[in-house]
């Protein structure tokens, strides 16, 4: 394979898998654990279990396609920078997960409220 395309797939994989990865994280800890919120607020206990169980089984798909991509890409150090890129695109990744979920969902859109700590 091209090393621009190897390139290419590290980047898309490390990306993919660090939005995956901490949308993991925003499931098992604030859902499950806390229990703070859930993806669907506005209906019983059920609903919001299922939308939970949704919103998993996204960011499973969203890992198992990181971790393609990755598999696609090779060894990271065969590539110019791919360390670099690995780890770059992971920390990107979970940065636009808590962008997204965390400012736009919660503070401006205001789809789901989180835990009121008073």
């Amino acid at each position: 394979m091209p090393e621009n395309k190897r390139k290419k797939y590290l980047t898309i994989g490390s990306f993919i898998l660090g939005f995956g990865f901490m949308g993991a994280m925003d499931g098992v800890i604030y859902h499950q654990i806390l229990q703070w919120h859930s993806v669907v607020m506005d209906t019983d206990r059920t609903g919001q279990i299922i939308s939970d169980g949704l919103f998993h089984l996204v960011v499973t798909i969203a890992l198992v396609i990181g971790g393609v991509y990755l598999w696609l890409a090779g060894n990271p150090k065969d590539v110019a920078s791919g360390t670099r890129r690995l780890i770059g695109g992971f920390l990107i990744g979970t940065g636009a997960f808590n962008l997204i979920e965390g400012i736009i969902n919660h503070h401006i859109l205001q789809i789901h409220p989180s835990c009121d700590p008073n």
